[in-house]
């Protein structure tokens, strides 16, 4: 007898790329100019920064763009913004730098050591290299890989706040909304602290509180 031929195995459907999720809404947006309205405000110039007038909504002609017209828009956006995109691939490289060399590693796996049952100051360290930048991220992640090798299989109290507080971290130096501001012409471009500190807080507050009731809630 013939051996039953096996079943070919089912290809996992894998997320799409994230260049290719941009480059599909760059698509859909070129459609959208095809069929939605347009439309425009009239602007008023105050210094150095250009103000949109309430109420002074009006519909205009629509200028559909073709598929050419969609690649240019993105090459000059790329442009106008070299200045911003060229900051985040800086840092972004440079914490990847420190990633590869294995110092991050090290470095964390040291302090889940030596910091074992004292995950409040390692979380408070985290926080404070997260409220650098957002490019400082990874070091938030390595942080928590170190965690999790102390306590294999389990995720500890500790470990849950320190995700909890790497996804809502208080931001000291905002700097890529910053960097945006500049470019887009902003002369103080850091007046936003004060808003963006209040801001940040509260939502690692709430993060904060949250596991702690999930705590007791489980352990019930």
């Amino acid at each position: 007898m013939a051996k039953a031929q096996a079943a070919p195995e089912k290809k996992k459907r894998e997320f799409p790329d994230v260049y290719a999720l941009v480059f599909l809404m760059c698509i859909v947006a070129m459609i959208a100019t095809w069929i939605v309205p347009a439309g425009s405000f009239e602007r008023v110039t105050e210094g150095t920064l250009t103000k949109v007038v309430p109420g002074s909504f009006q519909y205009i002609d629509r200028v559909p763009q073709t598929p050419w017209d969609m690649l240019q828009a993105i090459f000059q956006g790329c442009i106008n913004s070299a200045g911003t995109i060229f900051m985040i691939i800086f840092c972004g490289a440079a914490v990847n730098m420190l990633d590869e060399s294995k110092a991050l590693t090290a470095a964390f796996s040291t302090m889940a050591r030596k910091l074992r049952g004292k995950e409040a100051i390692a979380i408070a360290a985290v926080m404070f290299a997260l409220g650098l930048g957002n490019a400082a991220t990874p070091l938030g992640l390595e942080a928590a890989r170190g965690l999790a090798r102390s306590s294999p299989g389990t995720a500890s109290d500790g470990l849950c706040m320190l995700v909890v507080c790497n996804t809502a971290s208080i931001q000291l130096i905002p700097t890529t909304v910053a960097s945006v501001r500049a470019a887009q012409g902003c002369q103080t471009p850091f007046d936003i602290l004060p808003a963006v500190w209040l801001a940040s807080a509260l939502s690692v507050g709430v993060g904060i509180l949250a596991c702690k009731v999930f705590s007791k809630v489980w352990r019930a």
